[in-house]
């Protein structure tokens, strides 16, 4: 993938752009979600520590933003720019359009790749309002068609329904866990063998994250930022929180897969919400 690296005075610093993100244009005008004032480009959104959350998709991110003039109303390019109407190989025979703050509720109010349902009415989806067919973004939009994988030496294409003539239960080739075919799935169609897409990650991902689809966790925080705060007299690292991480310095939960920010030079972690 092509980028763009900065090497200023000969060195540089640690400044990468995607060349797709060096043409960003700087203002939007009648976005679909925010149509009433325009929206700027900016490089940093957030407050001190430079996050922000999503109005649109509510999930935290510390990338480029664009940011209402007029009130507090922010949008990552990533929600920016998704499509308005695509075409998709498990629902065939219809567009799906992209849906936000959409009614999803009753029997049919869950996406029909993972199986699984949507946090809120708030959370981005791609759906068919003639058939009540619901996709998640991530589901949608993150897995490829086909994939190579160790464990088989043939590609690997993406089912989204039971495979034909196929004898007996599923069981994934990797975890080695039953595997429910109704959800999308990687399956080898010579050897047989059928692959969890949560097994094969070919993105970030995080299993006990997976019950309301792929939700691709980090995919819009970058990682590993040093911070100076007047909570704390030591820098502190963003990072992922794990369970050896404790608990938290505030509210004293444990870490599992949350957003921290953690001394290097003594024991101080704090969830990075509980300095929001």
């Amino acid at each position: 993938m092509t980028f763009y690296k900065c090497k200023f005075n000969g060195q540089g610093c640690n400044f990468l752009l995607h060349e797709w993100c060096t043409r960003l244009p700087p203002e939007l005008k009648g976005h679909e979600y925010h149509q009433e004032h325009t929206l700027l480009l900016l490089p940093k959104a957030g407050h001190e520590f430079l996050w922000f959350y999503c109005s649109v998709c509510d999930d935290l991110c510390n990338g480029f933003a664009y940011s209402c003039v007029e009130c507090d109303w922010k949008i990552d390019v990533w929600c920016a720019f998704t499509r308005e109407k695509i075409k998709h190989k498990s629902h065939p025979n219809h567009l799906l359009s992209s849906h936000y703050g959409y009614n999803r509720s009753g029997e049919d109010g869950y996406c029909r790749m993972c199986l699984s349902g949507f946090i809120d009415n708030n959370e981005i989806s791609f759906s068919c309002g003639q058939c009540g067919f619901h996709l998640h973004l991530g589901c949608a939009l993150l897995l490829p068609e086909t994939i190579r994988h160790r464990y088989d030496k043939h590609p690997l294409s993406l089912a989204y329904s039971p495979v034909e003539n196929h004898e007996g239960d599923y069981f994934c080739e990797v975890c080695e866990e039953e595997l429910n075919p109704n959800a999308c799935f990687y399956h080898c169609h010579e050897c047989v063998q059928s692959i969890h897409t949560t097994c094969a990650p070919l993105i970030p991902q995080s299993k006990p994250y997976l019950y309301g689809g792929l939700r691709v966790l980090w995919k819009r925080v970058k990682m590993g930022g040093i911070y100076k705060t007047e909570y704390h007299p030591h820098p502190l690292s963003f990072l992922i929180g794990t369970t050896s991480d404790g608990q938290c310095t505030k509210c004293g939960e444990r870490f599992y897969n949350n957003y921290i920010l953690k001394c290097s030079e003594c024991k101080f972690v704090i969830h990075a919400r509980c300095l929001t």
